[in-house]
């Protein structure tokens, strides 16, 4: 089974939970992470896959990134 099936077909809790250790912060990204699960859980879940994909390539600093700009353009509408 690959990564993107695996993913999508457990609840978007476990993608909020891999999305969450990546950012290493979860004080401050664990909340938003989890207000994106509710209202946006398909985003949620590609940056899961991104992350486990890509390994490497996501490092924390550009997960948060990624985070804090849909979090705040979500929390803006």
């Amino acid at each position: 089974m690959n990564i993107a099936d695996n993913i999508n077909k457990q609840p978007v809790g476990r993608a909020t939970l891999v999305v969450n250790d990546k950012c290493g912060d979860p004080i401050n990204y664990l909340y938003k992470i989890n207000h994106l699960a509710y209202h946006i859980p398909w985003l949620v879940k590609s940056l899961a896959i991104a992350v486990l994909k890509d390994g490497e390539a996501m490092t924390p600093e550009s997960t948060r990134n990624l985070v804090d700009i849909y979090y705040d353009n979500q929390r803006n509408q």
